[in-house]
Parts: structure tokens; C-alpha cells; sequence
């Protein structure tokens, strides 16, 4: 079976490797600082304003966070360097700081900063957005699973894929994970994983007759992300389920 309907060929996007290589070159020295401040706007939902005084004030203790040390000049340039390079929109009244918003370019920052958690969890919040790269439900998952996340996501698929399945119990599931050498904590860890897998469309959940919940695998947004990490052979082994 195809991945997609070739009568209706679709565009997807994704960041340049221009972008990759200019994101990777932010100076370390304020890099600990942006993270801290991307951590921040996304548990706001990806938004933070404050009319009534200088949100600066706001951002600079957020920005300290985690043993940091900046100024409050120095805040104020890992803000500026944020906001350079299309991580937030900034939005200023009278040279007041008032509001700042989330941007794409934020969840591959973090990504290639090792902060694969807030990629995924930025790409989750953006992709609501209908203007964000990451609203393609087909690209999204190729597009926000880096490090720990990939490598899981990959062993999930393939537990499916070698056993001839796209659908199957999350225990039955999670004990070929952990039967493939993922280590996972607990029952609730894993259900918490499968959650946020299916949060950008790798996976879905699927009630059977006897009410059971089976983990299914998404075709189109897997079939891409097994392309795009370079698993051909699994992704031709979905491809003929």
C-alpha cells in the first residue's frame, strides 16, 4: 500500500540546512539563557504578556532560572538574540517589552541544543497554529522527534512492523519495547509516551470491539518520519502492510 495518493502530490516543508547551521551557531554563552526562556513562554502556552509594566522584569528572573546568572543587560541581549533569530516574536510599547509569543524556529533550536522535551512539546503547542511549518499533521512528527524521542518512536514502530502489525495492545506493545532493550520506568510512563506520540500523529488510538485500546500506527506521518531518519527498510515494510 502507497504512503500517499499519487493523483494529489503534496508539498511539505521543513527548515533549510541554511537554518540548521545559523541556529547551531548562537553563541553558547547565552544559549543556556534562551532555553530557560523558551521553557518559560511554552508552560504559558506559548504566549506572555504583561501590559501594566516591563516584562522584561518577568523574563529576566525566568531567564536565571536553573543557576543562571545574567544581568539584567544580559537578559535583555539573550532576548534580543531570541528574538534575532525567529524564536519569539517580541512586541513592544514605547521601548517596553509587553508581549512575546512563541515561533517555529524555536523548536529546532531547542532540538539542536539538546532539549529534545521542549521541541516536542513547542512543536505540539505550534502545530494548533494554521500559519506554523508545523501544522502539516503528515510532516509533524519528522519535524519535532530528535534524541531520545526518535530513538523510541523508531523502536515503537518497529515492534509493530517485525511482527507484521499496524495495530496493537499498549501492554502488548510496551512489553516488545522493553523486550527490544527500551528501558521504561512504569505502566504510566509508557501510556504518558504513547500519549504525546500520538499527540503528533505517529500513532492513534484505536477502541476494538471488546473495549480494549489498541495503538495504531498513523501511515502517512510514519512512513515520512521512517523516510526521513533514513529507515527505508522499515518504511517499506509499512509500506506493504
Amino acid at each position: 500500500m502507497a504512503f500517499f495518493d499519487q493523483d494529489s502530490p503534496q508539498q511539505y516543508q521543513s527548515w533549510a540546512p541554511e537554518d540548521i547551521r545559523v541556529l547551531g551557531g548562537v553563541s553558547g554563552t547565552v544559549v543556556p539563557g534562551v532555553l530557560n526562556l523558551l521553557r518559560f513562554v511554552l508552560a504559558s502556552e506559548g504566549h506572555v504578556s504583561d501590559e501594566s509594566l516591563d516584562l522584561m522584569l518577568v523574563l529576566h528572573s525566568a531567564i536565571n532560572g536553573k543557576g543562571n546568572d545574567y544581568s539584567f543587560v544580559g537578559a535583555e541581549s539573550v532576548v534580543a538574540v531570541a528574538s534575532e533569530f525567529c524564536l519569539i516574536d517580541c512586541s513592544y510599547e514605547r521601548q517596553t517589552l509587553q508581549s512575546v509569543e512563541m515561533q517555529d524556529n524555536a523548536v529546532l533550536f531547542a532540538a539542536l541544543h539538546g532539549d529534545y522535551d521542549t521541541a516536542l512539546e513547542g512543536a505540539v503547542l505550534l502545530s494548533k497554529d494554521s500559519h506554523s511549518l508545523l501544522s502539516n499533521q503528515a510532516t509533524l512528527a519528522s519535524l519535532c522527534l530528535f534524541g531520545h524521542w526518535e530513538y523510541l518512536t523508531a523502536s515503537m514502530l518497529a515492534a509493530l512492523l517485525t511482527r507484521g502489525l499496524t495495530c496493537d495492545s499498549i501492554g502488548s506493545l510496551m512489553k516488545n519495547v522493553a523486550g527490544d532493550g527500551v528501558y521504561i520506568h512504569s505502566d504510566l510512563e509508557f501510556v504518558d509516551t504513547v500519549r504525546k506520540l500520538c499527540a503528533v500523529g505517529i500513532f492513534s488510538i484505536a477502541i476494538d470491539t471488546e473495549g480494549q485500546a489498541n495503538v495504531c500506527i498513523e501511515r502517512n506521518p510514519a512512513g515520512l518520519f521512517l523516510l526521513f531518519t533514513d529507515r527505508v527498510e522499515m518504511a517499506k515494510s509499512l509500506a506493504s502492510l
